[in-house]
């Protein structure tokens, strides 16, 4: 490969650029000087001398010299759009998309896409930036773009090995960005970008909004609110930063606008408010109050508890305590239609505990991950926990499809797509994708996820085209439209965390060159795309400084004379606490002596108290 002189086109009309097949790198264009299409597109004077892109399907498009595949190549494209909505150009390469580039305002910037051609035969291929997301609200106009070839891709990884070993149990977290080769600088900078961006970027950039009274709040910029979902993304985004500060103010503010402090949705968060925190829709969506006592009980073990509404840990069981038990605890009458957020009847979660919207649910909802440390963390009900972790994940067995792996938004209790249009894989079910992958991840109880699912829902996105897939479909994989997101993008790529397919690192390299979204629709898209590079960099974790889950099973020995003692797995290097509770509150230590693990069992004595009736648990120091 050798490379020519920078070759500059002037304007000549609409003859198409044919490059030599071989070299004829890097290769700048004008874009007044390439042919366009569609119905508006043509050539502008302001701010630059260029086209103007003002419709769905107007483009530019010239065939270019690809000399070297598979290899790498760069594209740089001047622009600017006429206001500051985003604009945004998709661009293909011989029919396949490689991306898009945005612009916000009038300046005119560069954008660039570094894309692999994997195979094929080397020649010219087509080039095309196409306007695909019209709305009405934006033009692009484009200047000038430069391709580049920057070198030959090294050779694949081997195809993934994900440990059989949960990672509560092995605390080892991998890093997919540097298994497919990213060096620990570069990763650590792509994390740092993105956390900037999102939490103190430009007004076209941030979800993340301080107020004056130590508060703040997580915008959703295109329906101009605060919802409870963002409020707990962000505390647990927040949580494995090791954000304290942000967390703190995001939590004041929730308990402060959206927690109902009295009355018949006393304990449930309003799901949607003003910024102001005044109050838009009342009713709760339960998701977030699996986020908010998940993101709690963490911080109290990462930070310790605090006082008063930072005191983590009894906040988070009040909001356990009133998922499990509302309905008693705010002495609601028989005829009420608020329901607890967790069916007692269908051990499940309820799209919403408020009248008809009770009698179905949301899998993206389901969080077996989080309900397996609920029964270790939890202050009460801690077994009952469990079996709602079980009933989760036969729901997903029975949401999937069992070709594609798509689950719909809503479904009922049984699993059955319900609720048009919500019976289709759309933008709840996106996350589906990571409650999966972060259960089998962290505790690998049930083989389905890695020996079937994966593999099917990984399989139908890679069939469609890993850069170029929709993001909505009918769950059997027909009926595709949207766009290809960003957000479904970094699920996807969570999900490589359990696939042992070459194909996984498709996705983990997709997720790597895809930008996050910007402008008005950047909340969803950069909540999952900060999950995504949390998980995906062994970020998210269940625990920091050598912290275990307490170890499960436990075994309750009877000796012949009526003594009781409980037998327990251990981990090398880790201390084991015995504690006791006459009432599953304000735990103690037991008066017996910690013991060290060591990978072998060990033994705890325990002495019923006096009255008959107590509690004990098992906490890894």
């Amino acid at each position: 490969m050798f490379a020519l002189p920078l070759l500059t086109f002037a304007a000549i009309g609409l003859a198409t650029l044919n490059c030599p097949a071989q070299g004829g790198l890097p290769l700048t264009i004008q874009a007044e000087a390439a042919p366009r299409g569609g119905p508006y597109a043509g050539p502008i004077q302001n701010p630059f001398a260029g086209v103007g892109l003002y419709a769905n399907t107007d483009r530019i498009e010239t065939n270019v010299p690809f000399a070297t595949i598979p290899g790498i190549y760069r594209l740089e494209v001047t622009g600017a759009g006429n206001n500051n909505n985003t604009a945004e150009l998709f661009v293909y390469v011989g029919g396949t998309s490689i991306g898009k580039v945005q612009y916000q305002g009038t300046a005119p910037a560069t954008r660039s896409l570094q894309f692999t051609l994997p195979d094929g035969v080397p020649g010219n291929r087509l080039l095309k930036l196409v306007v695909e997301s019209d709305n009405g609200s934006w033009d692009v106009f484009i200047d000038v773009f430069t391709l580049s070839f920057v070198g030959t891709p090294p050779p694949p990884p081997p195809p993934p090995s994900p440990s059989a070993t949960p990672v509560w149990q092995s605390r080892q977290y991998r890093n997919l960005f540097k298994e497919i080769g990213k060096t620990d600088a570069e990763i650590d900078s792509k994390v740092n970008t993105v956390v900037q961006q999102l939490f103190y970027g430009s007004a076209t950039q941030r979800i993340y909004y301080p107020t004056n009274d130590e508060m703040a709040y997580i915008y959703t910029a295109d329906t101009d609110d605060v919802r409870s979902e963002g409020m707990s993304y962000g505390m647990m985004i927040c949580l494995q930063l090791n954000m304290k500060t942000e967390f703190d103010r995001l939590w004041k503010y929730s308990k402060t606008y959206m927690q109902h402090p009295s009355g018949e949705l006393m304990g449930y968060f309003a799901w949607k408010v003003r910024p102001n925190g005044s109050v838009l829709d009342q009713a709760p969506a339960p998701d977030g109050e699996e986020y908010f006592a998940m993101a709690l009980l963490m911080a109290s073990k990462r930070w310790s508890n605090g006082t008063g509404i930072y005191n983590y840990e009894a906040e988070a069981n009040y909001i356990l305590d009133h998922m499990l038990r509302h309905r008693e605890l705010a002495g609601l009458p028989a005829w009420s239609g608020i329901a607890n957020l967790i069916d007692p009847v269908q051990k499940q979660i309820v799209f919403s505990p408020i009248g008809q919207a009770a009698t179905f649910t949301d899998p993206s909802y389901h969080l077996p991950h989080f309900y397996e440390l609920f029964s270790r963390w939890g202050s009460v009900s801690n077994a009952y926990w469990l079996e709602v972790a079980q009933t989760s994940r036969q729901l997903f067995r029975n949401a999937c499809h069992p070709v594609t792996g798509l689950a719909p938004d809503y479904s009922t209790f049984q699993g059955a797509p319900t609720q048009p249009p919500h019976d289709k894989f759309r933008f709840d079910a996106w996350r589906v994708a990571q409650n999966i992958a972060l259960d089998s991840y962290w505790w690998n109880i049930d083989p389905w996820q890695r020996t079937n699912w994966v593999h099917d829902y990984l399989g139908f996105f890679h069939g469609l085209g890993v850069s170029t897939h929709k993001n909505q479909f009918a769950i059997d994989g027909t009926q595709s439209e949207g766009d290809h997101s960003p957000g479904l993008v970094a699920m996807n790529a969570v999900a490589a965390l359990i696939s042992d397919e070459s194909i996984a690192w498709d996705f983990v390299n997709e997720f790597w060159n895809i930008t996050p979204t910007t402008g008005t629709y950047r909340y969803y898209d950069g909540c999952l795309y900060l999950f995504g590079l949390l998980n995906v960099t062994g970020r998210y974790r269940i625990s920091w400084d050598n912290p275990l889950p307490e170890p499960f099973p436990c075994t309750i020995q009877v000796a012949s004379d009526g003594a009781l003692s409980i037998r327990f797995p251990t981990v090398s290097g880790i201390s084991y606490q015995l504690e006791e509770s006459s009432s599953q509150t304000g735990w103690q230590p037991a008066s017996v002596a910690p013991v060290m693990g060591d990978g072998t069992e060990k033994t705890f004595p325990l002495t019923p108290p006096a009255s008959g009736v107590g509690f004990w648990r098992i906490a890894a120091k």
